[in-house]
């Protein structure tokens, strides 16, 4: 069945989100989340249900942090910096040697040792908050009835509570974390687990990460872009996107991967966006 946009989305801006979400994001999940998350499997098992068995399990679930989010933002340095911390977090502990200690610090010991063998600095400023944060952020889980896995926290909540805001705020908290990188967390893991119609619309801004390739699509798609702080933008996208009749998520997903691996450019993008409306238009035309 066709979908239908709703009555205030004009039929271009349903045109692009739909295909953004519908083509482009599921790209992004074969080509890009799984393979990062999982790059220690198979090509052949790389796969959503094994994403998702790997965040069940606490330090599985370290491990797709570490790998996958934690070093976001740091360009070049991203898959080193990810190598170590994997690394250390092998070397550091298992899951009940995790939960019976009272803090991570070991994790970010661990992770001192083997940045020595590797002869690279650790930059303590820049990495302790994270590699000792989230760890010691699935032991307060674990301490307070959780299994201590990161992601299956977020699941009990938005099964219980269609709520998620909490678990945002409480991975913002976290030193070097911050906003994008606990939007990413919780996208992917809304996604992976199929949470998004059990989440109240209120909420789900949160798993919305701005970077420049939603800005540039948000002039196309936001009414009267005006350059809004992140949050206000989250908010706006997540209601286009539901109101297109298309995920969020893979809405978002798309958008990066139309950024990054099919245009390249801002400019691109924006021209590529126009050819979307008219290839959907012209086949209108022919049918």
């Amino acid at each position: 069945m066709q979908r239908r946009a709703h009555t205030d989305v004009s039929r271009e801006v349903a045109i692009v989100v739909r295909e953004l979400a519908d083509q482009y994001g599921p790209l992004y999940v074969q080509e890009m989340m799984l393979p990062r998350i999982l790059q220690h499997l198979p090509i052949a098992e790389r796969t959503e249900e094994s994403a998702r068995a790997m965040l069940c399990d606490p330090i599985g679930c370290l491990r797709a942090i570490f790998q996958e989010y934690a070093f976001a933002r740091r360009g070049k340095e991203r898959q080193e910096l990810s190598a170590l911390a994997v690394s250390a977090l092998k070397k550091a502990t298992t899951a009940t040697e995790l939960f019976n200690q009272e803090d991570s610090v070991f994790v970010w010991e661990a992770f001192e040792q083997v940045c020595a063998e590797a002869k690279q600095r650790p930059m303590e400023q820049l990495n302790r908050g994270i590699l000792q944060g989230m760890p010691e952020l699935a032991q307060e889980i674990q301490s307070n009835g959780g299994s201590g896995s990161i992601a299956l926290w977020i699941v009990d909540s938005a099964r219980k509570t269609g709520r998620i805001e909490n678990q945002f705020m409480r991975m913002v908290e976290v030193r070097g974390v911050g906003p994008k990188l606990s939007s990413l967390i919780l996208r992917d893991v809304v996604y992976l687990f199929n949470l998004e119609d059990r989440i109240d619309p209120v909420d789900r801004l949160y798993f919305q990460p701005i970077d420049r390739w939603t800005r540039v699509c948000s002039e196309f798609v936001v009414e009267d872009y005006d350059d809004p702080a992140d949050w206000i933008l989250a908010g706006k996208l997540s209601k286009v996107a539901r109101k297109c009749g298309a995920k969020g998520t893979l809405f978002n997903m798309g958008v990066t991967y139309y950024g990054t691996r099919v245009v390249h450019s801002p400019e691109q993008f924006a021209n590529g966006l126009l050819e979307m409306v008219q290839e959907q238009s012209v086949m209108k035309k022919g049918a």
